[in-house]
């Protein structure tokens, strides 16, 4: 191992092999990931709880109660997003920073990001069938709107004002 004394403090060329050159001791990097985790999993469980509050929406066809909903979630995924930048050099590095730490750490650092994984999973599927009911009521308002429409002209057709006006049919002469 070379060494040298510069300015009172004593510089290595090489670092242990469970270390990372690029990292510092756990004691200063631990603290902030589990931070870090925490506030994520707050954020997939309001997350969550949006989803859930979602889905009835959905299913009676709310619109505006889904599109609030959806205002709420976007402001939530748009800090977990940001965090997540913030949790990226953790995750690149992850299995050679669990190596630094106790197993007990290494047991709860797992334990977060797998709920997280979980959280954003059931999310995703709760999504999916929320999207399902979204998307037969539009088919279903689409094809009542279709109804009322020839329902209209049916009616025009005999003369039948908006105001419910009955009137005769309407003729016209094709002979001239």
């Amino acid at each position: 191992m070379n060494t040298k004394k510069e300015t009172g403090l004593m510089i290595t060329n090489s670092t242990p092999a469970d270390q990372s050159p690029s990292w510092p001791s756990s004691d200063v990097w631990l603290p902030r990931l589990l931070r870090l985790l925490d506030e994520q999993l707050a954020d997939a469980n309001r997350l969550r709880a949006c989803s859930l509050a979602q889905a009835p929406l959905a299913a009676a066809g709310d619109v505006d109660g889904v599109s609030a909903v959806l205002d709420e979630r976007e402001l939530i995924i748009d800090v977990m997003a940001a965090r997540s930048e913030d949790l990226a050099p953790f995750v690149r590095e992850l299995a050679t920073l669990l190596r630094q730490v106790a197993p007990r750490y290494q047991d709860l650092i797992s334990e977060k990001i797998k709920t997280l994984e979980v959280i954003t999973q059931l999310v995703q599927q709760q999504d999916e069938i929320d999207l399902a009911m979204v998307e037969h009521t539009r088919d279903r308002l689409s094809s009542e709107i279709a109804g009322v429409a020839r329902g209209r002209s049916a009616l025009a057709a005999y003369g039948r004002t908006d105001q419910g006006e009955a009137g005769g049919p309407i003729y016209q002469n094709r002979e001239a």
